[in-house]
C-alpha cells in the first residue's frame, strides 16, 4: 500500500477517490497516487512551454513526454474552460496525452511502465475524475445558496452531495409506475 504524507497529499487522496467512485471506473494504486502527486506538485510548475502537440511530435525524452502527459491531464482535467477559451477539445488534449504517456510507459524504468500504461488507457477516465476534484474543490467555498443554484443547473452528484452537508434535505426521487 502507497503512503502519503504531508497535509496536501491526503485532501487530494480523499478527492481524488471521491472523483474516482463518481466517475464509475477504478484505477491502480499506483495511477491514482500519481494523480495525486500531480495536483500537489502541479502549483509549481510552468504550463506554457509551447503548444503539446508540437511538443510531443518534436521529442522523445522522457522528461518532456512525463511534462506533456502531465500537462495535458491537468489542464483538460481541471480547468477543461481554459481548454475550450483557447479553442481547444478535451478529447485533442486526450489524444495527445495519452499518447504521451503512452510512448513514455515504453521507455520508462520497468517498476513504472505499466503506471504509464495505465495513465494512457484510462486518460479519459482520469481526465473526468479531475473535472469531479475540481467540482469538490468549489462547492467547499459555496454556501448552500451557490450550492442549490450550481445543482439545479447540472443536476452534479458532487453538488447534491454537498448539499446534503450542509443540512439541505433532499427529496427523494419518485419510482415511476
Amino acid at each position: 500500500m502507497i503512503r502519503l504524507e504531508g497535509d496536501t497529499l491526503p485532501f487530494f487522496k480523499d478527492l481524488v477517490d471521491q472523483a474516482l467512485r463518481n466517475v464509475g471506473e477504478p484505477v491502480g494504486e499506483e495511477a491514482e497516487f500519481y494523480v495525486c502527486r500531480l495536483l500537489v506538485d502541479m502549483g509549481s510548475k510552468n504550463l506554457d512551454e509551447g503548444p503539446f502537440g508540437v511538443r510531443l511530435l518534436s521529442s522523445s525524452e522522457p522528461v518532456v513526454l512525463r511534462s506533456i502527459g502531465d500537462g495535458t491531464l491537468f489542464l483538460s482535467g481541471f480547468f477543461p474552460e481554459r481548454v475550450k477559451s483557447k479553442g481547444l477539445s478535451s478529447s485533442y488534449f486526450a489524444s495527445v496525452g495519452s499518447s504521451a504517456y503512452g510512448i513514455l510507459s515504453s521507455r520508462a524504468p520497468r517498476q513504472v511502465q505499466s503506471m504509464y500504461g495505465e495513465l494512457a488507457t484510462q486518460f479519459h477516465q482520469l481526465q473526468r475524475a479531475l473535472e469531479g476534484v475540481r467540482e469538490m474543490c468549489d462547492a467547499m467555498g459555496m454556501d448552500l445558496g451557490d450550492v442549490a443554484l450550481r445543482w439545479l443547473q447540472t443536476r452534479s452528484p458532487i453538488l447534491e452531495r454537498r448539499m446534503r452537508e450542509l443540512g439541505m434535505v433532499l427529496p427523494r426521487p419518485r419510482s415511476v409506475q
